[in-house]
């Protein structure tokens, strides 16, 4: 009797890297290959550690654990996100792993994000943890960074490496604002080529600082889209967004305003300054938060349309958003309210314009969001120029 020992013919590598690729979106999919056999186990774990997002302690320890053992896969991780809202036991930011892992990252890393309140303060935050922040922030292939809820932070810190095309600062607390080293000098030599900035405070002074710093330290004028977010937009906040629009205006088509959740209960004054748009002449769309309804007269409305005014006769907006923020919503008197906002947003100034979206929500006590419901009005000057406005409105929380 004769016996046949065989063996399964052996793909291809490059047909095994296709068929992992396929599945590179399916965590469950790639770890059940990365156990078929030793060839496939490489191009998986490439897969499997390009993304990695940390929430807790012990998730991160496990994570050490395995680069520890295979210290390759530190070079495999594209994307790092840090979540820091755990507390207790699985609190993020006391985890003694964490600032090893950070260190452990290499040039391969193109995206880095940092939030969760968790991460009080810069000064609060253990040592190795923000020492090994210091040398991960210095690598200078990344080109995607947040940093968010870390206050007082040394403003000579920011991520603005040669490579960063967007930037997201979120609630950060800067301390220690350099001016450039030389006098005069538009743009720094190896300066960041931003095309996407966000930033928000809940601080003027830390917004002005901000904003004052990244003119001097990036190169603006490739930036694309910009969203900010200021409590009280006061002079120096304006001017310094102002010197931020002037150095964006070749290039800047997309803009967002919006106020901080902890100021809704402020409305705008009768005396808000208008913020001037007037160097946005490639602008395309534009977005804007409003604090006012039940209150009338409607200082908000009334501020969106001395805004919109501030912009070049030959403007190019095609798109208008407004988010309103009603505390609560009044239905007797939304009928005014949006006749209102109708007549500013129908401005001649706005010739291009094609498309409004308002939406609206009720953060009277906060809460968890309800469904949304679109709500019809009359929107006479907008619909005689053609546009029908889709407004929606969700009552008890964030849209």
């Amino acid at each position: 009797m004769l016996c046949y020992e065989t063996t399964a013919p052996a793909l291809p590598f490059d047909v095994l890297e296709a068929v992992v690729a396929y599945h590179r979106g399916d965590k469950l999919t790639l770890s059940a290959l990365a156990l078929v056999s030793s060839d496939v186990l490489i191009p998986t774990r490439k897969h499997l550690f390009a993304d990695v997002e940390l929430t807790g302690a012990k998730q991160c320890e496990r994570l050490l654990a395995v680069i520890a053992a295979s210290p390759h896969v530190a070079g495999y991780i594209r994307a790092l996100r840090i979540s820091a809202d755990a507390h207790g036991d699985d609190a993020l930011v006391e985890s003694p792993a964490l600032p090893l892992i950070l260190r452990a990252m290499t040039p391969n890393l193109r995206v880095f994000a940092l939030s969760g309140r968790g991460v009080a303060s810069w000064e609060s935050a253990p040592s190795s943890l923000t020492t090994a922040l210091v040398k991960l922030l210095a690598i200078g292939s990344m080109f995607d960074v947040s940093l968010g809820f870390l206050a007082r932070i040394p403003i000579g810190l920011m991520p603005l490496g040669p490579a960063v095309r967007k930037l997201r600062l979120i609630d950060v607390d800067p301390r220690g604002y350099p001016r450039p080293p030389t006098p005069g000098q538009s743009v720094l030599p190896g300066a960041p080529q931003l095309q996407l900035l966000e930033i928000h405070t809940r601080d003027d002074a830390a917004f002005t600082a901000l904003l004052s710093y990244l003119v001097d330290a990036a190169d603006l004028r490739h930036t694309r889209r910009m969203d900010v977010i200021c409590p009280r937009w006061t002079d120096d906040a304006q001017d310094a967004l102002h010197r931020v629009f002037t150095a964006t205006a070749p290039s800047l088509t997309q803009l967002a305003i919006m106020p901080p959740f902890e100021v809704y209960i402020f409305p705008f004054s009768a005396e808000a300054r208008a913020i001037s748009l007037r160097a946005l002449r490639h602008l395309r769309g534009f977005k804007v938060g409003l604090i006012d309804m039940p209150l009338l007269p409607c200082h908000g409305v009334d501020w969106l349309r001395r805004v919109i005014e501030t912009l070049p006769e030959n403007n190019v907006v095609q798109t208008v958003a407004v988010h309103v923020h009603w505390r609560p919503f009044d239905a007797a008197r939304a009928p005014e309210y949006f006749a209102l906002l109708d007549a500013a947003i129908a401005t001649p100034r706005l010739r291009a314009l094609k498309e409004v979206v308002v939406v609206g929500d009720d953060r009277t006590l906060g809460g968890s969001p309800g469904p949304s419901h679109n709500v019809d009005y009359d929107w006479r000057h907008l619909r005689e120029r053609g546009i029908t406005p889709n407004v929606a409105f969700l009552e008890f929380g964030k849209v």
